[in-house]
């Protein structure tokens, strides 16, 4: 589900996927390269919650309550796995701006790679996350 806003997006960036929700800014609606980088996270965060639907139901088939933790778990591991881990939030960044990159006729990787190298607290160099989106 995509919602334009500007609340809840971060100042420097022009939206942002909240598990199964994309958020936009306005100004990009049109932006078919930003949705789709989007989507590419909202895909990631679908890929490690779908761990949550076999064990909501083998919690509820045997009447194990306690088992719905881990199915709550499950739901929050792609943002706690986004925010603790800088090289798993690299592959989640490179994947999103390499299917991005397809959508504009000019190469943007020089500025994509410039994003990656400063927005997401990665410890890259720009010639670093350059060379990452290459392939």
């Amino acid at each position: 589900m995509i919602i334009y806003t500007t609340r809840y997006i971060p100042e420097w960036s022009a939206g942002c996927a909240i598990g199964p929700f994309i958020l936009i800014k306005p100004a990009y609606k049109d932006d078919a390269g930003l949705v789709a980088h989007e989507r590419v996270h909202t895909r990631q965060w679908w890929l490690l919650a779908l761990l949550a639907i076999p064990l909501a139901a083998l919690a509820h088939a045997n009447g194990r309550p306690d088992l719905m933790g881990f199915a709550t778990l499950a739901l929050a591991l792609h943002p706690a796995l986004y925010l603790a881990s800088a090289r798993y939030r690299l592959r989640c960044e490179v994947a999103a701006y390499k299917v991005q990159l397809g959508y504009y006729a000019a190469d943007r990787r020089d500025k994509f790679a410039g994003f990656i190298a400063s927005r997401y607290r990665l410890n890259v160099t720009p010639a670093q996350a350059f060379e990452l989106l290459k392939d």
